[in-house]
């Protein structure tokens, strides 16, 4: 919903989101579709699916992406690849939440993209601080973006009298 939210939110005159999903696309493809927005399934194998990464690279490539957006790490592991290989200047990575520390594999991983990306966003502080702690992120690159909610859905809400009448 973060990431529908977010490319919806750009302004069209400006940019052309698109969005990848590797494992499923999910309902709210149909509402980017609406909205004149490519929603594409591009599909891994269980797994370690090295060959995804050449096929995101070539995606990348041929889309000519300038920024990559990531979202969680599964996403920034063979995002990063991916844009590394394509060499797509942006490359933004968003976590929301994980359990820290992680394996110290996918630490010293995460670390060693970590130089490489452009800037990540973490969703609280206290994540902010586990990226930088345990997966070095570099501090000048890693910014604390708190969730929102779009409040326009609840205006139109029913009085709270009449909400609870309605439910008995």
């Amino acid at each position: 919903k973060m990431c529908a939210d977010l490319v919806t939110g750009l302004d069209p005159a400006r940019f052309e989101p698109e969005v990848i999903c590797f494992d499923s696309l999910g309902p709210l493809a149909f509402r980017l579709a609406d909205r004149r927005i490519e929603a594409t399934l591009l599909p891994r194998r269980r797994g370690v699916d090295i060959s995804f990464v050449g096929r995101l690279a070539s995606r990348l490539r041929s889309s000519r992406v300038d920024v990559l957006h990531m979202h969680n790490a599964t996403a920034f592991e063979y995002g990063m690849a991916a844009a590394m290989l394509a060499r797509t200047r942006g490359r933004v990575f968003t976590e929301h939440d994980r359990l820290f520390p992680d394996p110290s594999r996918a630490a010293r991983l995460h670390g060693f993209l970590a130089r490489r990306a452009s800037f990540a966003v973490a969703v609280s502080e206290k994540l902010r601080g586990a990226l930088a702690e345990f997966e070095r992120f570099p501090a000048e690159r890693l910014v604390t973006i708190h969730n929102g909610v779009d409040p326009k859905p609840f205006l139109d809400a029913p009085a709270r009298a009449v909400a609870r009448a309605a439910l008995g």
